[in-house]
């Protein structure tokens, strides 16, 4: 993967575009509205981000977020084929905040 690492290098993200992006299936974010909010994930067990392992090797995540006017949040976190937690942090992976006007 070309932008592997790019957290430590941001040059590897200079030329890519929108043609760039791919879609993976089974990782389509359902968002619902209330109010001023709006929450939502991943269908539970369906976005696989290993899908050339075995199957009794597949790791799947779960990704949640949150979005305000004023805030982004995004938690994610990696489950076997057993439904048990491989990797989570716990804690929001990303958290923006809005910066000021």
């Amino acid at each position: 993967m070309r932008t592997g690492g790019a957290h430590l290098d941001p040059s590897k993200l200079a030329d890519l575009t929108p043609d760039d992006m791919v879609q993976i299936d089974g990782c389509d974010i359902y968002l619902k509205p209330d109010a001023d909010t709006f929450t939502g994930a991943t269908r539970r067990s369906k976005c696989i981000i290993n899908p050339n392992a075995t199957d009794a090797e597949q790791i799947y995540s779960w990704t949640r977020m949150r979005i305000t006017l004023e805030r982004f949040q995004y938690l994610d976190g990696w489950f076997d084929v057993n439904d048990n937690l491989t990797g989570d942090r716990g804690t929001p992976r990303y958290d923006f905040t809005k910066a000021e006007d």
